[in-house]
């Protein structure tokens, strides 16, 4: 019987041995601040022992460190399961249950602030939107006020060129005013001809001529009795020019 448990023993011994260096591998990784492999070297350990409280609290203390609050918090429930009365997990426990409160406040708060933000740049996008709203009225309100001034202006204008007169009476006038324009291009066509039979210099045609040729052409046709070669060039003092 002796020899059996001899044997039992020896075989055991390199597990128990190969599981505690997990432990003591994942305590020299936290020393170091290799929080990532010391979990890892605490899942070992624990997979062959999970009944070890120590495990499971070591592990809830390096994911503390990472600041993974919840993980380090199923953690430490796990390890008071095995160890109801420790009062140090107790106490992490507390801890860990203030860290996420605060953090689930302050990620609310940060939601709250990016809510009022969004809606601070809604209204400014609405407000700026009413802006350009309000100019394109007020671009399209003066757009219709040019336009009733035009009209306005053109109405003015046909009433100004015909003041109380009916549509048969300004075709009348018109065709006066045709008649009027034809009897003077007559008349300056037979003054050309006799200027031209007579060796005077060509008769101007006003109809094609600016009103600044206009003016040139009677400046200098302008009149002084005391001009011997004008007075020489009338000729015919009974014909009458223009």
């Amino acid at each position: 019987m002796k020899v059996v448990l001899k044997i039992f023993f020896i075989i055991l011994l390199p597990c128990l041995i190969f599981a505690k260096n997990n432990f003591k591998e994942g305590n020299k990784f936290y020393f170091e601040k290799k929080y990532d492999d010391a979990i890892l070297e605490y899942n070992e350990f624990l997979k062959k022992n999970p009944d070890y409280y120590e495990g499971y609290y070591n592990a809830g203390n390096s994911y503390f460190r990472k600041g993974e609050y919840q993980k380090t918090l199923e953690m430490y429930k796990k390890a008071l399961e095995l160890k109801p009365d420790d009062e140090d997990i107790k106490h992490n426990i507390k801890v860990v249950e203030e860290k996420l409160k605060n953090q689930n406040k302050e990620a609310k708060q940060q939601d709250n602030k990016k809510e009022n933000q969004q809606s601070s740049n809604n209204k400014e996008q609405q407000k700026n939107e009413q802006s350009a709203n309000n100019k394109q009225d007020g671009k399209n309100q003066q757009l219709a006020n040019n336009s009733k001034n035009d009209k306005k202006i053109q109405q003015e204008k046909k009433q100004s060129v015909k003041p109380d007169m009916s549509d048969d009476e300004v075709q009348a006038m018109l065709n006066m005013m045709q008649k009027q324009e034809k009897k003077l291009r007559q008349y300056f066509n037979q003054q050309q001809k006799r200027n031209q039979r007579s060796g005077e210099p060509d008769f101007s045609d006003f109809f094609n001529m600016s009103p600044e040729e206009i003016f040139e052409y009677m400046n200098k046709r302008m009149m002084d009795p005391f001009d011997e070669n004008i007075t020489r060039r009338r000729g015919n003092q009974q014909e009458k020019d223009w």
